[in-house]
């Protein structure tokens, strides 16, 4: 927020003064946190303008369903069954680009892909404190972002997506152990934060 504050506005002479705006920004209600927080964080925190409060009540959560205690996550580690959802998928595109169209979610009636959003449902039950390093945590996190990414595309179409542009980052989201995540949230609160 703080960067974009900068950016935006020439007559900001220092980022103290960008983040002393950012807070009467937020005092006064045209911003909000995500998380509700009253007082503005110069960090990897989310806040969005008041007028676009309304894209936040379309959350839809991909890998929604229940999870058979039966299945287990067969591959092992979750970067294995990371780099799984994430092979499966674009194995999917390519073998059924055929069905792909901006306009088309045919691709989705498959029974190809009734298996990889089955697979999906192994997110929920993910123990993120089995990932022990940071390479570990990188690379489990940015392959679910791209899967998270390939699939709504698919889900929802490509031209659906496309037009509902912020809220499209914001709030298609999946279930990951106790969290449940947009690709906004991993790429601003895990992938960014993990290089600061």
């Amino acid at each position: 927020a703080v960067l974009w504050i900068e950016r935006r506005y020439d007559w900001i002479e220092s980022r103290d003064n960008a983040i002393l705006l950012c807070q009467q920004m937020l005092d006064v209600g045209h911003i909000h946190s995500v998380d509700d927080q009253k007082v503005f964080h110069d960090d990897t925190s989310l806040y969005r303008f008041k007028e676009d409060e309304h894209l936040a009540k379309e959350v839809v959560v991909l890998n929604r369903g229940t999870l058979d205690v039966a299945v287990t996550n067969k591959t092992g580690s979750l970067v294995e069954l990371s780099k799984l959802l994430l092979t499966m998928l674009i194995d999917l595109y390519q073998s059924q680009a055929h069905l792909i169209s901006p306009y088309s979610r045919a691709f989705v009636c498959t029974e190809e892909w009734k298996v990889f959003e089955s697979r999906t449902l192994l997110l929920q039950a993910a123990n993120l404190s089995t990932l022990e390093s940071d390479q570990e945590r990188i690379c489990f996190w940015l392959n679910v972002y791209h899967t998270l990414m390939l699939h709504s595309h698919a889900q929802m179409g490509f031209k659906e997506s496309a037009n509902r542009g912020l809220s499209f980052w914001m709030n298609v989201r999946y279930a990951i152990g106790d969290y449940c995540l947009s690709m906004l949230q991993i790429e601003h609160k895990v992938l960014r934060a993990n290089l600061t």
